[in-house]
């Protein structure tokens, strides 16, 4: 019974796994960002500067969107990644709303997130070294139908050269 419940298992993992590398393959352009996603995932790409890139994804090359959400503006959006990095080049990817409720296991609400792709290029004050990441914001309920202000979360940021930080 044991050998055949994790039999399943895995194959479920094994459905799961081949899902997600079948939608990275079709939302990416390229092979390198096939690859450059996976490799974030895994966190191989990043502060370690183990995967350098030398050109920006697609996104920079796009107009900017804005969030209809007052807080949400791109003015407070620089300045909240600002506080923790010099930002270069700031792109408000996607349309449609600009929050996404999260709930617990339980049905209760326990924060909203961004539902807009934040990218970025900076420099990175401890290190010295260019990156381009994405980010989102979150802001924790508080009860009452209430939200806490916009804290930024980053996600795998991935080296690049200097000379396209701030293209």
């Amino acid at each position: 019974m044991f050998c055949k419940r994790t039999g399943i298992v895995r194959s479920i993992i094994t459905a799961v796994t081949f899902i997600i590398a079948v939608s990275t393959f079709t939302a990416c352009s390229s092979f390198s960002d096939i690859y450059n996603t996976a490799m974030a995932v895994k966190g191989n790409i990043g502060a370690s500067g183990s995967g350098k890139s030398g050109k920006l994804p697609g996104v920079f090359n796009e107009k900017s969107d804005k969030f209809s959400d007052p807080q949400m503006s791109m003015s407070k959006i620089r300045a909240a990644i600002s506080q923790h990095v010099k930002l270069y080049k700031l792109v408000v990817y996607g349309k449609g709303p600009d929050w996404e409720v999260k709930y617990n296991s339980y049905g209760s609400i326990v924060r909203k997130i961004t539902k807009r792709e934040i990218y970025f290029t900076y420099k990175n004050p401890k290190d010295g070294k260019f990156y381009y990441n994405d980010c989102y914001f979150e802001r924790q309920y508080e009860g009452g139908n209430s939200f806490g202000k916009p804290a930024v979360v980053f996600m795998t940021p991935t080296e690049i050269d200097e000379n396209i930080a701030a293209k």
